[in-house]
């Protein structure tokens, strides 16, 4: 008897952004969520502080940032004391570190490098359309769509 193949999805979203406010080099959007007949796909949407001259590599560039940042701030809270609110907090920073690395890894390594059907593409373009993303510039033409599986099942 053959065996069914069942995988979820997981992709990042990255589109450059030339006009973040100052101080922020990446913005979450949201997870779009989605079934497809052997599974699931998750898709964060990201706005990525970028130079309209080279626009991936700056990505890299503040994605980089951010990880020294958050890396940074968790170094610092694990030093203070011990505290229910400071053990959330040192939570969330090694949540924003794994996040940046993990990007900053799949946007250097090819394999993760996809593209999105148009459906999902004509969705974007509508929704950053929207005067409180349009005002960032977002550059719906250099973006980066990282996609690989999340989970892997035979039954």
């Amino acid at each position: 008897m053959l065996k069914k193949q069942f995988y979820d999805i997981k992709a990042s979203f990255l589109v450059p952004a030339y006009n973040l406010p100052s101080g922020i080099n990446s913005w979450f959007i949201t997870t779009q969520t989605g079934r497809h007949d052997k599974g699931s796909i998750l898709i964060d949407v990201w706005m990525i502080r970028a130079l309209k001259d080279n626009p991936v590599q700056s990505m890299l560039a503040s994605l980089k940032t951010e990880a020294a940042i958050y890396q940074t701030e968790l170094e610092k809270a694990k030093t203070e004391a011990k505290t229910t609110e400071n053990a959330e907090k040192v939570c969330r920073l090694e949540h924003g570190t794994k996040v940046f690395s993990g990007l900053i890894t799949e946007a250097n390594d090819p394999v993760y490098h996809k593209q999105p059907d148009e459906q999902f593409l004509d969705i974007a373009r509508n929704n950053f359309r929207h005067p409180s993303f349009a005002d960032k510039q977002p550059d719906l033409k250099n973006y980066l769509y990282l996609a690989g599986l999340s989970h892997y099942d035979e039954r």
